[in-house]
Formats: C-alpha cells, structure tokens, sequence
C-alpha cells in the first residue's frame, strides 16, 4: 500500500477503484481490511481511499510522551483529502467516525456525504444526562485506565471485546485473531485519551456541511443509543438508520446488511 507523509508522520492508505471518492476510516484496534467487502462489492463505482491510522499498518506509531487529540486524527484524514481535486464523501466506524466528524468539520464543504457508523464521542453523554450509557463506558474506561499501565492485555482485551460483541466472544476468537488484537490494543490506549477529550460542543456537530447519516445497530450498546438520542437532538436534519441485526460490530459482522445502505446514501 502507497504511504504519503503527513506533518512528520507517515500515513499508509489502500487506494481502489473508479469513480466519486469515499475515505472509509476503521474503527479502533482494527484497520483498513476492515473494509475489505465494501470495496470488493463496489469498486466499479467508487473509488476507496482506506487509510491506517496512529499505529495501524505501517501509518506511524504515536509518541508515548504525547497526548492524543481528535485534531491528530483528523489531520490524517485532511491529508489524504489533499490528494482528491474536488468533492468527497467520508464513512467512519466507532472511533473512525468520530474520527471523520472532526475531519469533515474541518474540511467543510469539500466533504458532501458523511456516514458515522456506530460513532463514540462519549462526552456526550455526561454532557447531556445519557447516565446509563455513561456509567457503561466509564466502566469500561476505568478497567482499561487500571490494567493497562500494567501490561497486563489479554485482561484489557477480554473486557474490550465482550463488551462490544457480548459475553464469550473473546474466547471465541481464534488464537490468530486474539493475537492481532492485542498487538493493537496499545494504539487504543491514546485513542480513548483522544475520544475522552474531545470537542463534542453542539455546535462543532451543527458546523458540519455534508449531507450526513448516523448509523447504529438496533441492539447495540446503550453507549451508542445514548450518543444517537443526543445527536438526533443537535442535528434533526440528519438521516438515522437502525440496522435490524450486528451490533457494533455490524460493518464486518453483517455487511450484507450495511454496505447496501451505505452505498445507496451515497448515491442519494
């Protein structure tokens, strides 16, 4: 894959395909396979650029003794935007669409369709009184504050990943794909440093100028349902789309499901 730089960092991307551009952005302790169906089904009609972020693939690893921010992210994704003349559209996972929020915040109008899978700007919910899903993901933030510190990954990643797939799915996991979690688990620790932080105002998500869709499994977490009900408050211009099974993890998990109504919000 083609790496271009970035500020001082090095940003690896996927580019594929013909036709209107659409950055896909991966959501946490993933990577740009992600997308792999998405751009197998549709690429006679998009072209897909998929970049790798802070630590994922050969995209640089971020420095230990800085703190992450949204606007780190985002620059990424602002240059990688350079390479496209004219307009584009943005689809992001989880942390990869609260990712592609700041990034078309940023980008304004260049930016024409948005679709935020799943997003996580947690602050949200303290903000707007969304207790229980805040005393979800303060739960979770917490045990992974504790162990950590510690080196102690296979403890953060069981309560990761059953937390987001439901009880057991850990286990269920191959050693193969156990293995390739925990080798970007410390990649997450400075994203939850950049979600916990960041600007989640009314009105950075009014100042977004794409045509946008917020997208969440019916029965996702009560994190995710939280985070909808507010948006949906802040910007009811937007379109909101439950997706009938999958969970959070439905962009990989049921595809089948997803990327039909994916591509047919951009060809809206």
């Amino acid at each position: 894959m083609p790496t271009i730089k970035s500020n001082q960092y090095s940003l690896e991307y996927q580019d594929s395909g013909n036709g209107p551009v659409v950055v896909l952005i991966h959501g946490a302790a993933s990577n740009n396979r992600q997308w792999r169906q998405l751009h197998e089904a549709y690429r006679d009609q998009f072209r897909f650029l998929a970049p790798n972020l802070f630590g994922y693939g050969e995209t640089s690893v971020w420095p230990s003794d800085r703190t992450q921010t949204i606007l780190d992210q985002a620059g990424l994704i602002e240059t990688l935007c350079s390479l496209v003349d004219g307009p584009l559209s943005i689809v992001g996972h989880s942390f990869g669409a609260s990712v592609a929020a700041a990034a078309a915040h940023s980008l304004g109008e260049k930016v024409q369709k948005l679709v935020l899978l799943e997003a996580n700007p947690f602050p949200l919910l303290k903000i707007e009184g969304q207790e229980a899903g805040r005393e979800e993901i303060e739960a979770l933030w917490k045990y992974i504050q504790k162990h950590s510190p510690r080196g102690e990954w296979t403890l953060v990643a069981e309560r990761f990943v059953n937390y987001w797939m439901g009880e057991g799915s850990w286990s269920a996991l191959s050693e193969e794909r156990q293995q390739a979690f925990l080798l970007a688990l410390p990649n997450n620790v400075h994203e939850w440093d950049t979600i916990m932080n960041m600007d989640v105002s009314e009105s950075m998500w009014q100042g977004i100028k794409a045509d946008t869709m917020f997208m969440r499994a019916q029965q996702t977490k009560q994190s995710i349902i939280g985070i909808s009900a507010v948006l949906k408050s802040y910007c009811p211009h937007w379109q909101f789309q439950e997706v009938a099974e999958g969970g959070h993890m439905a962009p990989m998990t049921r595809p089948d499901l997803v990327n039909p109504l994916i591509i047919d919000f951009l060809n809206a």
